[in-house]
């Protein structure tokens, strides 16, 4: 009897090795598939020419990225323009939504309708300005300074991409 529980847990110890030997096996081999396929994906991102993220790297400017056509001086002179129109305006609840009119002077005819075009089609509402070639592009916004501030360094941006200049903004009351 004690030899036949010695040699069945030895038979179990080697069945267990066996065990976790193949569940070992079985773990590389899915390591390997996974290293394939990640193999797979890079050559394929290599192929498209896309670069991986360096998370190292030092983000652009603002200005670079996301408006390329308007410089450091650009962005600056939007900003204390938008600034001192919500000082005129005075105290105004953020949610509260008024029109807004952009002026943007363009020095040729071709740049004009360009803009003209670009901006119809993303809704807003164009009319030309009292000088020639001169628009004013109007909006409904909510008085929140962050969503005034992006549009205007858009339009800025887009005016100057069509060799126009964006002149600035007013709230209509």
């Amino acid at each position: 009897m004690k030899k036949a529980l010695g040699i069945l847990a030895v038979v179990g110890a080697a069945a267990a090795v066996v065990a976790y030997k193949m569940k070992k096996d079985e773990e590389k081999k899915e390591i390997k598939e996974l290293d394939d396929s990640k193999e797979r994906i890079l050559r394929t991102v290599e192929e498209q020419g896309f670069e991986p993220i360096n998370y190292d790297k030092k983000p652009e400017p603002f200005s670079a990225k996301t408006f390329p056509h308007l410089n450091e001086q650009d962005i600056i002179a939007l900003t204390n323009n938008s600034e001192e129109q919500f000082k005129a305006i005075g105290e105004v609840d953020a949610n509260e939504e008024k029109p807004i009119q952009h002026s943007v002077q363009f020095e040729k005819e071709i740049d004009l309708e360009e803009f003209k075009n670009i901006v119809i089609g993303e809704g807003y509402v164009v009319t030309n300005g009292e000088a020639e070639n001169e628009l004013l592009v109007l909006h409904i916004s909510k008085m929140d300074q962050d969503d005034i501030s992006a549009k205007v360094f858009y339009l800025a941006d887009l005016a100057k991409a069509h060799n126009g200049v964006y002149n600035g903004w007013v709230c209509k009351k």
